[in-house]
């Protein structure tokens, strides 16, 4: 069985409480697109100790260096990080024509993908997460931020 939503993986196995933060919701997953991402997936402090070309994403213009994968209920980053590793929401390859329909390279979620809550954007770093603004990336010093 194929995917054709990021959902599915919450319908198909409902018996693996792990993945039902993959329930339809409002918090948005965005992966990074094949084209950015070998700069993105260097991390924050690479990305802001070189030149502007290779700056942060801005969420103001995250369709340029994402795409949206899906939206989930789950807010907390780290639940959200470990589900959407592919061993665990597509252990048989289900989410393959869902990644390559959207132009994706990757299934499982790494450094430089984005989760979208509150309207707020929080990158996949090197270790654990980063806020990311329009003005650039902002350390998380508040833990709620990670599962509120």
């Amino acid at each position: 069985m194929s995917y054709q939503t990021l959902n599915d993986a919450s319908k198909r196995y409902k018996r693996k409480k792990h993945l039902l933060c993959l329930s339809e919701g409002s918090t948005k997953i965005w992966y990074v697109r094949r084209e950015v991402g070998r700069d993105l997936r260097m991390g924050s402090e690479w990305l802001t100790g070189t030149s502007s070309d290779r700056m942060p994403p801005k969420p103001s213009e995250i369709e340029k260096t994402h795409i949206l994968l899906g939206s989930v209920v789950s807010t907390d980053l780290e639940e959200l990080y470990a589900a959407l590793q592919g061993d665990f929401w597509s252990p048989d390859c289900e989410a393959k024509e869902l990644i390559l329909s959207k132009g994706l390279g990757h299934t499982s979620m790494s450094t430089g993908d984005v989760i979208e809550k509150n309207g707020r954007f929080f990158m996949v770093d090197t270790f654990g997460f980063i806020e990311v603004t329009d003005e650039g990336f902002k350390e998380i010093t508040d833990d709620k931020l990670y599962t509120d």
